[in-house]
C-alpha cells in the first residue's frame, strides 16, 4: 500500500527524469526556527531544502536555486488540522447552473484557503480513498489523510439517510457496525461477519485509511433519542484498531459520551463539552485524563452557528481572503440564507437587529459549559490535538482554512496559552496520527512543510495571520498569491 507521501514523491521523481533537471534547491538564511518544544532557538539558522525534503539545518552558507532572506521572521513547521470535511462547499446545495459555477469557483479555492491560513497537513474524519487521492493530485493543497467512519444502524449520522432500508443502501452502509441490540432491525441475509469491528478494521486499513472514526450521539433538533452503541461495541472496535496502530476517534460532546470514552478508552475527543447536563465535570475529565485520551475542543462549532446571525462576518480582511467574492455574494442573498433561517425559525418574528442578540441568549449556557471544560481540561494536562470540525454543517462562517484560522483565536481567547496551542497545532497531531517522523517538526530529512512568520506565533496569537511563505511539500508559495481576492 502506497503512502500520500510516497505518491507525491514518485510524482516528483517522475518530473525529475522527465525533466532531466537537477534537484530544486532553496535556501532560507538567518531564520528564528521554533522547534516541536514551542522554543525558540537560540541563534538564527539557514535551511536548505533539496525538493521535498529538509536537507540541511545550521550555520553554513551555499548556492540555491531560491534564496529567502529569513532575518527578523520566524520559521515553524506548517499547521496540522486533524478534524475537517474536505468534500463540497459550506452551505451551497447544487441545483443549477448556477450553483455548479459556485461549487467550481469553491471547490478550487478551498485548498489554497487552507494554505492562505498555515494548514498544510489536514485530516478528514469520514472519507474514502478515492476522493483523497484525487485531492492529493492537486498541487496547491494541502495533505490530506483521512479516517473511515462507522456508525451503527438508526444511529447519528446514517440515520440521515432515511429509515432502515434507505440506510442499508447509502454510502455509509459498508462500514456500519453490527448491533446485535437491534437485530431484528436486520434483514434475514444480512452479512454479520462483514460488519463485526475486526473486518471493518482491517477494510479500512487496506483501503488506506489511518484511523477510525465512530459516534456516540443521542440527537438533536428533529432526530433525538437516537440508539448509540454499547460498550462492548466500542470496546472492540478499540482493540482491532489499535492492533492496526490505528487512532480510534469518537464524536463526542455530552457529559455522557466522555462517559463513554473513559469506559472504552477510545484515543480521541473529536469535540469539547457542550452538554453538562447539570453534572460535575471536574470528575469526568479526571478520568479522561487518567485514560490519555486527547481532545479536539472544536469551539467555533458553536461559534460558527451564532455567526451567521452576525452581519459584520463578511466586513473583515480575513474572510474575503479565504471566500471567492461570488460565494460571499451568494451567501449574502436570500437562497444563501437558507440555513440561517433554519436556526432561526423560532425568532423568525424578531426584528433582525435584534437575532444576533437573542441567538447569544441562547447559546450562553452552551459557552460557559466550554470555558468551563476547557479550564478542567487544561488543569488535568489532557492531551489537546488541534481540530476545528470544518464545516461542522452547511455553514459558510466555518468556510475552510478562514475556520481553522478562527479556531485558533478561539482557543487562545479561552485560556489556552500559546505554548500549548502551538504544539497542539504541529507535534501532538503529528504524534497522534503516527506521522512524527515526517511532518510536524523542523528537523533534517523531514517533509519541508513549513511556515515563515513575520511575528512570533509564542508571543502573540495574531502571528498565525502573519503568514509570509508557505511551503508545502519544499515549494514555496507567496502566500497573498493563495488568497480569493
Amino acid at each position: 500500500m502506497f503512502t500520500t507521501y510516497t505518491l507525491r514523491l514518485i510524482g516528483l521523481l517522475g518530473l525529475y527524469f522527465t525533466n532531466g533537471s537537477q534537484a530544486e534547491t532553496t535556501l532560507i538564511k538567518n531564520v528564528t526556527i521554533i522547534n516541536e518544544y514551542a522554543e525558540l532557538l537560540e541563534q538564527p539558522k539557514n535551511i536548505l531544502i533539496i525538493d521535498e525534503i529538509i536537507s540541511k539545518i545550521g550555520n553554513f552558507d551555499t548556492q540555491a536555486d531560491h534564496i529567502i532572506d529569513g532575518q527578523g521572521k520566524y520559521l515553524i513547521p506548517g499547521l496540522i488540522d486533524s478534524h475537517v470535511h474536505l468534500k463540497g462547499v459550506p452551505g451551497l446545495r447544487v441545483d443549477s447552473v448556477k450553483d455548479q459555477e459556485l461549487q467550481r469557483d469553491g471547490a478550487k479555492q478551498i485548498p489554497r484557503s487552507y494554505l492562505y491560513f498555515g494548514f498544510t497537513t489536514v485530516l478528514d474524519l469520514a472519507s474514502y480513498s478515492s476522493f483523497v487521492s484525487q485531492w492529493n493530485a492537486q498541487v496547491y493543497a494541502p495533505e490530506a489523510l483521512y479516517c473511515t467512519a462507522m456508525s451503527i444502524l438508526n444511529g447519528y449520522p446514517i440515520v440521515y439517510s432515511g429509515e432502515a432500508a434507505s440506510q442499508l443502501s447509502s454510502p455509509m452502509a459498508s462500514y456500519l457496525l453490527y448491533d446485535k441490540n437491534q437485530s431484528d432491525e436486520y434483514p434475514a441475509d444480512y452479512p454479520v461477519k462483514e460488519h463485526l469491528p475486526e473486518h471493518l478494521v482491517k477494510k479500512a486499513k487496506k483501503e488506506g485509511a489511518i484511523c477510525i472514526k465512530t459516534f456516540y450521539e443521542k440527537g438533536f433538533g428533529v432526530k433525538k433519542n437516537l440508539p448509540v452503541p454499547d460498550l462492548d461495541l466500542i470496546r472492540e472496535l478499540k482493540l482491532y484498531a489499535s492492533q492496526e496502530n490505528m487512532p480510534l476517534f469518537l464524536h463526542a460532546n455530552s457529559t455522557d459520551a466522555y462517559q463513554f470514552a473513559s469506559q472504552t478508552n477510545v484515543s480521541v475527543l473529536a469535540h469539547g463539552l457542550w452538554h453538562s447536563n447539570g453534572n460535575d465535570i471536574k470528575p469526568l475529565i479526571k478520568d479522561i485524563a487518567h485514560q490519555d485520551i486527547s481532545v479536539q475542543l472544536t469551539l467555533t462549532v458553536v461559534e460558527g452557528e451564532l455567526d451567521l446571525f452576525d452581519h459584520s462576518f463578511f466586513s473583515s480582511e480575513e474572510a474575503h481572503s479565504a471566500i471567492p467574492s461570488s460565494l460571499i455574494n451568494w451567501y449574502k442573498s436570500e437562497s444563501g440564507q437558507w440555513f440561517k433561517k433554519i436556526l432561526s425559525s423560532n425568532v423568525l418574528n424578531l426584528q433582525n437587529n435584534k437575532q444576533h442578540e437573542t441567538m447569544k441568549k441562547k447559546y450562553d449556557h452552551v459557552f460557559q459549559t466550554l470555558r468551563q471544560g476547557v479550564h478542567s481540561l487544561l488543569e488535568n494536562n489532557v492531551n489537546l490535538v488541534f481540530g476545528s470540525d470544518t464545516p461542522s454543517g452547511p455553514i459558510y462562517t466555518q468556510f475552510p482554512g478562514l475556520n481553522g484560522f478562527r479556531e485558533i483565536q478561539a482557543w487562545a481567547r479561552t485560556g489556552v496559552d500559546l505554548k500549548t496551542l502551538f504544539k497542539s497545532l504541529t507535534i501532538r497531531n503529528a504524534e497522534l496520527l503516527g506521522v512524527q517522523n515526517r511532518i510536524g517538526a523542523i528537523r533534517e530529512g523531514m517533509q519541508a512543510d513549513l511556515l515563515l512568520l513575520n511575528e512570533n506565533p509564542l508571543v502573540d496569537v495574531q502571528a498565525y495571520n502573519s503568514i509570509q511563505t508557505v511551503f508545502i511539500d519544499g515549494l514555496a508559495i507567496d502566500r497573498e498569491s493563495l488568497a480569493a481576492k
